[in-house]
């Protein structure tokens, strides 16, 4: 790739100096002889090999352009001269927030609880004119010296190669991104930009992203997995208004966040006015006794309920498979966390369970190891023991009824009583990276119903054994595995694929954000 020319002049406009440069060009102070005022001037010189890309990153500046909001930056101009392109746009004073936040000196808290809401709603506007921001990072986060705050690149953030890994994915944006962008989905709205905006709340409390790790794999798996370290703590360390904020934007599930970036917005105004002067300061204080003591350096792996979406009920044929979402939560006045201790002749296993005070008692949970059979030639790998949740109440059995007689013209035959349905059972299916159920197989019926559930998934499932069969992009081939569904249990079965390579991922990523 050919770097920009060193022109004195780019079209009407004079070059005044150099602002930044990257892998794909030059950001230059300009001034527009014919407007008579200073612009930045970003240029792009085209990659030989690839004039598409060129192509749709004017198109996407051209869709920017339309933007006209004060949290927005302002793009003038779209144009080429000489062979390099260029964006004119609106010249800010100030520094992103990733130097902020990389210089330790961060303001208040109310202040910064102030740059996540006004970022949120400049977030709000594009969202309402049909546009997904996709790369919400501190580094596109500008901080003007006015206190003004200014979301850059929207719609035209492109990968530089100065920040690309081997795999082609930038490791800064990773961080940041929303469960469903990791999973590489192409219908992505708001919501994907609600949690980025969560993330970079909670680096601005906590002085460290959330989901960061040494390496592409583990930092996917966090974003996929795991709560926020110190997650379970919330409530303690923050304000309640704020705890709600951070939970409610971090949530994996989308269906769970904030609907609009402006509600964020609205609950974090909401939130500040409670943490001026002392308040705030005891908040920080708080914090960084939570930072001292090293809770932060633990993931917290997100239970069955956080990581599985809510799936609708599929109306089928009476004996099929039906695939819903997770139940009801029961009313809960208290939560108690007991280990109960179960010896056997050869080990002890303490197996904890969560009693929920209610008008209904809660029963406990068992653990049973399980290891489905893996058919496909793909091995498996196997991440954690298969659980079952099980009803351990006694069920009341109905008396037996005797056959009533059918009288006949000549004879009497005996009537056999109906057979009743097994019970259903839930299974929790989750694979890494994550995989798409094609179908499932009763093999008590020899039945096979089409799914097309991404994992993780919770399906409800008469008792039975079954074979499923899962594909990943990420994998050549389809991986199928045999288990048992019980009535009345929960079977958690959490598979890594094997073969799974993060540069083939990171490559399908950012394939699938070149494509959108």
């Amino acid at each position: 790739m050919k770097e920009a020319p060193p022109l004195p002049r780019l079209g009407k406009y004079e070059l005044l100096g150099e602002l930044g440069r990257g892998g794909m060009g030059v950001v230059y102070r300009a001034y527009d002889r014919v407007l008579e005022r200073e612009v930045a001037l970003k240029t792009m010189v085209a990659p030989d090999a690839d004039q598409t890309q060129t192509v749709r990153f004017l198109r996407e500046a051209q869709t920017a352009g339309g933007l006209h909001h004060p949290n927005i930056v302002t793009i003038y101009e779209l144009g080429q001269e000489s062979g390099t392109y260029f964006i004119a746009m609106e010249l800010l004073e100030g520094q992103n927030l990733r130097t902020v936040l990389s210089s330790g000196q961060l303001p208040p808290v109310e202040r910064r609880l102030e740059i996540v809401a006004r970022m949120c709603d400049g977030l709000d506007y594009a969202h309402r004119a049909g546009i997904v921001h996709r790369d919400v990072k501190p580094a596109n986060i500008f901080l003007m010296s006015s206190g003004v705050v200014k979301i850059l690149d929207f719609g035209i953030a492109k990968i530089s190669t100065s920040e690309h890994t081997k795999t082609g994915l930038v490791l800064g944006t990773v961080d940041y991104m929303s469960p469903e962008q990791v999973r590489a989905r192409k219908n992505l709205d708001g919501r994907s930009d609600v949690f980025s905006a969560g993330v970079i709340l909670y680096e601005l409390l906590f002085r460290r992203p959330p989901f960061s790790a040494d390496d592409l794999g583990a930092a996917l798996h966090r974003i996929l997995h795991d709560q926020p370290p110190g997650f379970s703590l919330f409530e303690k360390v923050l304000t309640p208004r704020l705890a709600h904020v951070l939970r409610r934007s971090l949530d994996k599930r989308c269906e769970a966040r904030f609907a609009r970036a402006s509600e964020m917005a609205e609950a974090l105004d909401a939130a500040a006015v409670e943490l001026q002067g002392r308040a705030g300061t005891e908040l920080l204080e708080r914090i960084e006794e939570v930072i001292a003591a090293g809770v932060l350096e633990r993931s917290e792996p997100a239970t069955e309920d956080e990581l599985t979406s809510n799936l609708d009920v599929l109306d089928r044929p009476s004996g099929t498979v039906t695939m819903v979402g997770d139940p009801p939560a029961r009313p809960r006045r208290k939560a108690l966390f007991i280990a109960a201790a179960v010896l056997g002749a050869a080990a002890a296993v303490t197996t904890p369970f969560l009693l929920r005070g209610s008008e209904e008692e809660a029963a406990p949970t068992v653990v049973r190891e399980e290891t489905p059979e893996v058919v496909a030639p793909v091995e498996a790998v196997e991440e954690s023991v298969t659980e079952n949740t099980t009803d351990e109440a006694k069920v009341e059995q109905p008396e037996p009824v005797e056959p009533e007689p059918v009288v006949t013209e000549n004879k009497t035959a005996t009537q056999a009583p109906p057979v009743a349905p097994p019970p259903e059972g839930h299974l929790s299916l989750h694979v890494m990276p994550w995989a798409t159920i094609e179908w499932i197989e009763n093999l008590d019926t020899g039945e096979r119903t089409p799914s097309g559930v991404t994992t993780p998934a919770r399906l409800q499932l008469p008792a039975g054994r079954y074979r499923l069969r899962v594909g990943s992009p990420y994998v050549g081939q389809p991986l199928e595995l045999e288990t048992t569904v019980r009535g009345h249990e929960t079977t958690i079965v959490r598979r890594t694929l094997a073969g799974f390579d993060p540069a083939t991922l990171a490559r399908e990523i950012l394939a699938a954000e070149e494509e959108r």
